[in-house]
């Protein structure tokens, strides 16, 4: 007679097992701070790395942190793994090659985002002598391992995706387009935005009083990118998303989010789950994750209790504080 085994709902995990062969440390929460994750080395990017897990994910997204020590740089890379880089903290340069063998090279700093053309080759820099650079990969690779089970064919087929890189070289300068979205909303296509937290967005008040957002199109990706900013003494209305959303907090002290599950037929319970993530300073960047039917919420919509107001601070410019996320 065989052994029962219990069916644990997945027989068999690529990605997981891809991860855990890589050697890396593995951190799983709601929220992260993504400055102090323990990082090891990383032979595959001659870097530093840490795999970063979001409870309540799906299986289509991950974040890996890249961290570059003083002086160091990266292996050259090249995958069919959509991946879009914001920077952590640190200062540094990146070089892409196009399919016809042209290089374009631009420099990023904190709060820059950037997104590196499919399955181009490229290559990190950190910029500095003295201090670490850190970078989160918001990427697909649990969907690609996932579905293909092949880890040559993702990290050494030599197809290129020549349409991907953008029009000019302009699209790795900063420069892009700007058009309409889903829902009255504005995106920019581009590669590279230097700066997120002084990014231009735009108002969209269906969303509160005093919030902006700009949905973001990278290298022609599929990994749905948007920054949303919270006005002084405002909240983001509820919300539900899918899987695989991660909120990254950018700009801002003192956000706050309630998690609250919604049940079949009923509305979310009168107080959910509340996480405080409290940043002691404004460049900390907690990662969120938006879980399945429930969502990060901000503010009393869909009958939540109202989150505490961070309140004017004395030396604020003209008492204004944004959340940007």
């Amino acid at each position: 007679m065989s052994e029962q085994v219990e069916y644990q709902g997945m027989l068999y995990e690529p990605y997981l097992d891809w991860c855990a062969a890589e050697g890396l440390p593995i951190v799983e929460e709601f929220c992260v701070d993504l400055h102090k994750v323990e990082t090891q080395p990383w032979a595959r990017t001659g870097a530093r790395g840490a795999f970063v897990y979001l409870k309540g994910r799906g299986d289509f997204i991950a974040i890996n942190l890249h961290e570059l020590p003083a002086g160091g740089e990266t292996v050259p890379q090249r995958h069919l793994i959509e991946e879009v880089f914001l920077v952590i903290e640190g200062h540094g340069s990146a070089v892409v090659e196009n399919a016809a063998g042209a290089r374009h090279s631009f420099e990023w700093g904190p709060n820059s985002l950037f997104s590196v053309p499919l399955n181009a080759r490229y290559q990190l820099f950190n910029g500095s002598g003295s201090q670490p650079a850190r970078l989160a990969s918001t990427n697909d690779l649990p969907l690609k391992m996932n579905l293909l089970h092949d880890e040559d064919f993702i990290f050494a087929t030599d197809w290129r995706f020549a349409d991907r890189e953008g029009p000019d070289a302009s699209y790795f300068e900063g420069g892009g387009e700007m058009v309409a979205a889903p829902r009255g909303r504005q995106m920019w296509e581009t590669n590279f935005i230097s700066d997120m937290t002084n990014f231009e967005l735009h108002d969209w008040a269906s969303r509160g009083a005093g919030s902006a957002n700009l949905v973001f199109c990278l290298a022609d990706g599929n990994i749905h990118a948007h920054c949303s900013e919270m006005s002084v003494g405002t909240y983001k209305k509820a919300h539900r998303h899918g899987p695989d959303f991660a909120c990254l907090h950018r700009l801002g002290v003192g956000p706050f989010a309630v998690l609250a599950r919604r049940r079949r037929g009923l509305h979310p319970p009168r107080l959910g789950a509340r996480l405080g993530l409290r940043a002691d300073r404004d460049d900390l960047p907690p990662a969120l994750q938006h879980r399945g039917p429930a969502g990060a919420l901000r503010g009393d919509g869909d009958g939540l209790d109202p989150l505490p107001i961070q309140r004017r601070e004395e030396g604020d410019q003209d008492g204004r504080r944004r959340q940007r996320q």
